[in-house]
């Protein structure tokens, strides 16, 4: 579940923000990446229907997490 919502800033422009869990862990993912990378999760794997034997699996302690977080490495 992630919520979204805009407020109107300085000057008439409209700021997003959206707010969650996922919206978090995926933040997260994309700092621990190194050039190149794109880290994804678990559920973004499954859901893909490619095979996790092709992909490099990393373990990673996530800030605001309790468990240790998998993540699968897609590289250019």
């Amino acid at each position: 579940m992630a919520y979204i919502g805009s407020m109107k800033m300085e000057g008439g422009r409209t700021d997003i923000t959206i707010l969650g869990d996922v919206v978090n862990t995926t933040a997260r993912l994309s700092s621990e990446a190194a050039s190149g990378e794109l880290l994804v999760g678990d559920k973004t794997m499954e859901m893909s229907a490619l095979s996790k034997d092709a992909f490099e699996r990393r373990q990673l302690n996530l800030k605001g997490k309790k468990e240790i977080v998998d993540a699968w490495v897609v590289k250019q």
